[in-house]
């Protein structure tokens, strides 16, 4: 179906009885909207800061490892939970 507000495409709910010719979207009220939009901007901030954080932490294991092999160190990745022997 087409929303008669905002002219976008939608599937109307199937627990909703009755013919639907608006979106959730444009059914809402405005203080949920507003809500969500806050929701939604926390979110985004939180993904761009992870993403920061784990290119730091990329960045930051690479150095180490040029720094290793600049003194002549191998580098040997163990799986976690192998035991460690000499």
């Amino acid at each position: 179906m087409i929303c008669s507000k905002c002219g976008e495409e939608f599937q109307p709910s199937p627990d909703k009885p009755g013919k639907i010719n608006v979106c959730m979207k444009c059914t809402e009220n405005p203080q949920m909207r507003l809500k969500r939009a806050e929701e939604e901007e926390r979110l985004r901030k939180e993904r761009a800061r992870a993403e920061r954080m784990n290119r730091r932490r990329a960045e930051r294991g690479a150095k180490e490892k040029a720094t290793l092999e600049s003194y002549g160190f191998e580098i040997v990745e163990r799986l976690k939970g192998t035991p460690h022997t000499n």
